[in-house]
């Protein structure tokens, strides 16, 4: 433009304005929108934009080349313990609750996605009702331990039971004798849960 050229000066600042802003300087926000995008540059670094970078394009290992988790597509890949496209009860399904039918285990569902397992830790302390006896307990310190001949407590069809001091209740006797010397007394199964 030029002064007194019969130019358009106003429309001469707009075409430059526009210009400026589709390089990059401002106008329609394209740069910011650009600079906001997700990024996956595979270089092995989390970064911003992206669910995991493994430093590679290939496909399978947990870790897709568009940088998002492979967890969901039928398979058991990469650092997966499951895959929840995968059918329950099918080999390498995920987990949704954790029971072994084991009375003695504690069962704990752990991780979440294709991340989940079941971590499953022995009961070694007593505890009524729990269903089960732990190693070392017995029917006195744990109500559901079967009754057995030695363990403290009489439970039929026991007698008696040896482990119990002599002159208690329900104490095995260990001689016989009604104070009658015209009788003869004997014990019978001594030294078990049945002595009489």
């Amino acid at each position: 433009w030029r002064a007194g050229g019969g130019g358009d000066p106003e429309g001469a600042v707009a075409a430059a304005l526009a210009g400026w802003g589709a390089a990059g300087g401002g106008g329609d926000g394209s740069a910011d929108a650009d600079a906001a995008a997700p990024r996956c540059d595979r270089d092995g670094l989390l970064e911003e934009g992206e669910q995991c970078d493994d430093g590679n394009d290939m496909r399978d290992d947990g870790c897709s080349p568009d940088c998002t988790l492979e967890c969901g597509d039928g398979r058991v890949s990469g650092a997966e313990a499951c895959d929840r496209a995968i059918a329950a009860g099918m080999p390498g399904a995920c987990p949704t609750s954790c029971n072994d039918g084991d009375a003695c285990t504690t069962d704990v569902l752990s991780g979440e996605r294709c991340a989940a397992t079941c971590e499953t830790r022995p009961i070694t302390m007593p505890m009524n009702g729990d269903g089960c006896c732990p190693a070392g307990a017995t029917i006195a310190t744990d109500s559901d331990c079967m009754g057995r001949c030695g363990d403290g407590v009489r439970t039929p069809p026991e007698r008696c039971d040896t482990a119990i001091p002599s002159g208690m209740p329900d104490a095995c006797p260990t001689s016989c004798s009604d104070g009658d010397a015209c009788t003869r007394d004997v014990l019978m199964m001594g030294g078990t849960c049945n002595a009489r």
